[in-house]
């Protein structure tokens, strides 16, 4: 029987500089019933970020590394189909050729006014709705507006436009870039969909760092969502400490808008 087949799991946590990671935890899920959720096994890896797992049996399985103090990702999950392979699937691992997981370790992080998701209404008319990032509401800061051609029908022509006065946006490309830019910022930036466009959307993301007009420095997410209610929906960081450019957010002391 397939879920009888014998699995070895052997795997290594490294951080992103490719150094070891003692103590992470390794959650491993072997699909060893049918129809059933399967067995969970956790790991604590050694000196050398190494762990294994064998006499147990089944199908397939995966793992997932963290620690404390990392940030996980794709890369530090991995999955093995042991009974069918096929042609794009990795070698099983050994001991002497483990599977890679790799976390990204954290910096320093620090105190921050976190404002969680919310939704934020935007007249399709290019008249700006004004939101202030430190408080979460309608105040000075960052200006959004909107244009929209017939949403009646699909596809349409849609864009936003983000503003800051007196202060400026980069985007931000790498989910692990934590220290906005000292510099090159734009005041206004826009996010157009033709609705010739080969991929049309009725919705984007974006990630941005921002510098206020009073020197402090912000990264927020932005969600769009044109159509007839037409919205989007902001996640933001603030530094309280004017020229800080530090982002990386401390769950632990989090500062309330």
């Amino acid at each position: 029987m397939a879920y009888l087949t014998p699995i070895a799991v052997y795997g290594k946590v490294v951080d992103d500089a490719r150094n070891p990671v003692p103590d992470a935890t390794v959650e491993i899920g072997i699909a060893d019933k049918p129809l059933q959720t399967g067995s969970k096994y956790v790991q604590t890896t050694n000196a050398d970020g190494l762990f294994s797992l064998t006499d147990v049996h089944g199908i397939a399985f995966s793992l997932a590394a963290s620690k404390a103090g990392y940030y996980s990702s794709g890369k530090s999950k991995g999955h093995r189909n042991v009974v069918v392979p096929g042609d794009q699937d990795l070698p099983q691992p050994s001991a002497t050729q483990p599977i890679i997981l790799v976390l990204q370790k954290g910096g320093k992080a620090t105190p921050l006014i976190f404002n969680t998701s919310r939704q934020v209404d935007v007249p399709a008319t290019d008249q700006p709705k004004n939101i202030d990032l430190v408080t979460g509401r309608k105040g000075p800061g960052l200006q959004v507006s909107a244009s929209l051609g017939n949403v009646d029908q699909r596809p349409f022509n849609w864009s936003f436009q983000l503003n800051v006065p007196g202060g400026g946006l980069i985007e931000r490309k790498d989910r692990f870039d934590f220290e906005a830019p000292a510099d090159g910022y734009q005041s206004s930036t826009e996010i157009n969909m033709a609705e010739t466009a080969t991929e049309w959307s009725a919705r984007a993301e974006k990630q941005y760092f921002a510098r206020l007009s009073d020197g402090k420095y912000a990264r927020l997410m932005i969600r769009f969502y044109p159509g007839k209610r037409n919205f989007v929906v902001i996640e933001s960081y603030v530094n309280p400490t004017p020229g800080d450019r530090n982002l990386e957010f401390d769950p632990s002391t989090p500062i309330e808008p």
